[in-house]
């Protein structure tokens, strides 16, 4: 069984939607206009049934953190609004929604690209996105509800680059064990009380195996704790445990995972200190994770392909 597959605003903007819901086929029409500060929940209003051919892209205010390159992965906020109803059909803005993380690539919406690549971190940037960038070709977003003809509208807050910052194993949770190289836990009684907000990576032990890269297969044996917790909330370190094949950069397991073995070797044993945002977010996850936990996992790349 697959753990930590998560379904995420990430993996929505990522892949295809469903079902059509409206739109039109006319020229430009109506206008927007975007009012709020970066960091605040943004006032969009809809003059008309908003209709565009082509994408447009308006900063409407430049940060001045560095400027993010095609591939790079970064932390957005984000309204996303339906031009042909007016109406608002998601934001990470909103209570209990956490931003997400997007990566620059082919993988990621055509709009989205367009906005964030070249932008500066701490940039607010108005985005009317033709049906042709976001989901017209795949039939709409039937779980947004918009449409493929529907014109949409963004507003995006980059927050932050994201990816794993390397650090030496003193900066990471203690990690204790069973015995054998088997682990059991994390000690945190030496941990800053208050974690990271960045994505942290230790190696513990190097691989002698190529660097992992996105779109490769790995074997992983993992095991997971909340940080500052003594429970383990899931391992497959156990006698009678397989690894799990993970496909990292696919989005079938949480963005801290994707981002976290790019680069590591195989046959290494990895810690990551995963930020909430790069986790559940604001989801609890039963009743050991709760909502915007950071994670804890130390992991061995068993294997690669």
């Amino acid at each position: 069984m697959r753990r930590l597959v998560v379904t995420s605003t990430v993996l929505a903007l990522s892949t295809a939607g469903l079902a059509a819901c409206g739109g039109t086929d006319s020229t430009d029409t109506g206008k927007v206009t975007v009012s709020g500060a970066f960091g605040t929940a943004p006032k969009v209003t809809y003059d008309g049934t908003l209709v565009r051919e082509k994408t447009e892209v308006k900063v409407l205010s430049k940060g001045d953190g560095p400027t993010v390159a095609a591939g790079d992965s970064v932390s957005l906020d984000m309204y996303i609004g339906d031009g042909y109803t007016g109406a608002k059909a998601f934001s990470t803005f909103d209570e209990g929604e956490s931003p997400s993380s997007v990566t620059a690539d082919d993988n990621t919406l055509k709009a989205i690209k367009k906005a964030v690549v070249g932008a500066t971190v701490g940039s607010r940037i108005e985005v009317i996105a033709a049906p042709d960038d976001t989901w017209g070709p795949a039939g709409g977003n039937s779980s947004l509800n918009i449409g493929n003809k529907d014109t949409t509208v963004f507003v995006i807050d980059i927050i932050k680059k994201v990816g794993p910052k390397d650090v030496d194993r003193s900066a990471v949770p203690k990690l204790f064990g069973k015995g054998g190289g088997v682990p059991a836990g994390f000690d945190f009684s030496a941990s800053p009380k208050k974690p990271s907000t960045d994505l942290l990576r230790a190696t513990l032990k190097p691989g002698t195996g190529e660097p992992i890269k996105a779109g490769q297969t790995v074997k992983v044996k993992y095991l997971g704790s909340v940080y500052g917790s003594s429970k383990v909330f899931d391992e497959t370190f156990s006698k009678g445990r397989d690894p799990i094949s993970v496909t990292v950069g696919s989005g079938g397991v949480i963005q801290g995972w994707d981002l976290g073995l790019v680069g590591a070797k195989v046959g290494s044993r990895i810690e990551l200190v995963i930020p909430a945002d790069l986790g559940y977010g604001a989801q609890a996850k039963g009743t050991d994770i709760p909502a915007n936990s950071t994670l804890v996992f130390v992991m061995d790349i068993v294997s690669g392909s």
